[in-house]
């Protein structure tokens, strides 16, 4: 009956111990969950495994792969001088107890540390301190990688019973879950930290770089992104980029086809602004491809060219209508020699005594041919450049002014006048003959284009530029006097609007249009440093705003 009940007595403790040991696992498996540090759980499991066997001391060493050595984690009860000594050693295949078991991947049982050949570099730091045994067994990743290793100390030689087994494998697993969820924040952290950094290098940019699902989802919106379109991340996110920032969807799907043929796209492409502005960029496009090779994303970078494209179609017009201007100077200088002796001689035949009323009524007419020949001549001339303008110091909102009185007379009943002249323009340094020569033709060409009646504005202001106008990319930052015609006439097409200083070209042809009225315009204002600027819709009138540089 004795023998009996001290079985009981001793199968009741065992369980007893059972009961603790789980206990404390579970304690220890919340406490991870509930986000604890990675130093007090690994100390809660020492103090878990320790407290199953007196005498017996824990350590947890963590392995530094980048560095090779071994870390106190967790040691409670080892003395601290020990732990110092041997914070920081290399792992290798004799490197004690938990060094040789981190470099073999599997346990190292040193029973008696005095005779052990592991144990030769070190047993001076562990004999001292009364450390007579070590068990150490290695704990890993759910990657395989070794994390580090929990040791048994014991004061006197022995080797490991089976329970004392089963008690290092709960402690290796619950420090592989400890250590492995610290090391996976720490990386996630530090991915996220890049991220984070990375988008902020984006972000600096220039381009803008945007991320889109197959679709055109967008999911990544960049400061360049942003700065070019106008539309926040939150506005832009979730939305189509064919419907966001395209007139139509045309230019996309050609794109976007040859991205799905051959993984990437590069080519300009029109655009617009959140406010309507047309953009003309350099797109590269990149398909994203999951593990299994199947399209998920685009990566797009675009660059803004459209000033570039302006300026380069303004060389190009600059240098054809050079070319022309040389031409038609040339024939003008020449052709105003003959005039010249038309003229002379005319005149003299018209004073002479004639007596044929009839001769004297052509070479009257003869003369008035000729002094529209030279005005032609002086309009060409004008045009190439030939005469240099004589610049002084003049406001034009008194050279306007006199224009609009000269013109009003000739207006018809019809058309409506009205004008807007600020007394305080800025002056501007220009050839007041020039400047009139502007005036007079934007407000002609104004008046032609209502031959039913409608309302015509001038208006001369001061204009302030802070930055270039998208129609007029050469203006630098300052202070100009505007000078503005507006009509509420036939209006252009975009097609018209493209060629309206080119010499010669007209749309009165029909009318006795010579197609030099606005260039000259244009010539004039290019070399007085200014620019015009067209907005027009056919139907809905044209307006024309000169900028000239206010004198300094």
């Amino acid at each position: 009956m004795k023998h009996r009940s001290r079985r009981r007595s001793g199968l009741s403790a065992r369980q007893k111990q059972l009961r603790d040991l789980e206990r404390g696992q579970r304690e220890i498996l919340e406490a991870i969950a509930h986000g604890a540090t990675e130093s007090y759980v690994l100390e809660r499991i020492v103090r878990l495994i320790e407290s199953r066997a007196e005498g017996m001391l824990c350590s947890i060493v963590l392995f530094d792969e980048q560095t090779g050595t071994i870390h106190t984690g967790a040691a409670p009860n080892l003395p601290p001088a020990y732990l110092n000594a041997i914070e920081g050693l290399a792992i290798g295949p004799e490197a004690g107890s938990c060094g040789a078991a981190i470099f073999r991947r599997e346990p190292v049982i040193v029973e008696d540390i005095a005779t052990h050949p592991y144990w030769a570099p070190y047993r001076h730091l562990a004999l001292p301190f009364g450390l007579a045994a070590c068990w150490s067994t290695p704990f890993f990743s759910d990657h395989g990688q070794v994390l580090g290793s929990f040791a048994m100390y014991f004061r006197e030689p022995r080797a490991p019973s089976a329970s004392q087994a089963r008690w290092v494998e709960r402690a290796t697993h619950l420090a592989s879950i400890a250590v492995g969820r610290t090391r996976m924040e720490k990386a996630i952290r530090s991915k996220r930290a890049n991220i984070d950094a990375q988008a902020r290098l984006l972000d600096l940019a220039s381009d803008a770089i945007t991320c889109t699902d197959v679709e055109g989802s967008i999911n990544y919106w960049n400061g360049g992104a942003e700065r070019l379109y106008g539309y926040s991340r939150s506005e832009a996110f979730g939305r189509r980029v064919q419907d966001l920032i395209y007139a139509g969807t045309e230019q996309f799907e050609r794109g976007h086809q040859s991205l799905l043929k051959d993984g990437c796209f590069a080519g300009e492409l029109g655009q617009l602004d959140k406010h309507g502005r047309p953009i003309v960029v350099d797109a590269r496009w990149t398909l994203i491809r999951d593990a299994a090779g199947k399209p998920e994303g685009v990566l797009s970078i675009n660059t803004d060219v459209t000033r570039r494209k302006q300026l380069e179609e303004d060389l190009q017009r600059s240098r054809r209508l050079e070319s022309i201007g040389r031409f038609a100077g040339g024939i003008a200088h020449d052709f105003n020699n003959i005039l010249l002796a038309i003229s002379a001689n005319t005149t003299l035949v018209a004073e002479s005594k004639l007596e044929d009323p009839f001769a004297k009524e052509a070479l009257a007419e003869v003369l008035d041919a000729t002094a529209r020949a030279k005005e032609l001549v002086r309009q060409i001339l004008t045009f190439s450049r030939q005469r240099e303008p004589k610049r002084e110091s003049i406001a034009p909102s008194r050279v306007v002014a006199e224009v609009l009185r000269l013109v009003r007379p000739a207006l018809p009943a019809t058309i409506e006048l009205e004008s807007v002249i600020d007394e305080n323009a800025p002056e501007i340094l220009a050839d007041a003959t020039q400047l009139h020569q502007v005036a007079m033709n934007l407000v002609n060409n104004a008046a032609q284009a209502m031959p039913a009646g409608g309302r015509l504005s001038v208006r001369v202001e001061r204009a302030t530029v802070s930055a270039p106008p998208p129609d007029a990319p050469r203006l630098g930052p300052g202070d100009y006097a505007r000078l503005t015609v507006s009509d509420t006439g036939f209006g252009m097409d975009e097609a018209t609007q493209q060629r309206i200083f080119e010499p010669f070209f007209t749309t009165k042809a029909d009318r006795g249009g010579t197609g030099l009225g606005l260039s000259v315009v244009d010539g004039i204002i290019k070399t007085h440093g200014g620019s015009v600027v067209v907005t027009s819709k056919p139907g809905e009138g044209s307006t024309f705003a000169v900028y000239l540089p206010a004198a300094r």
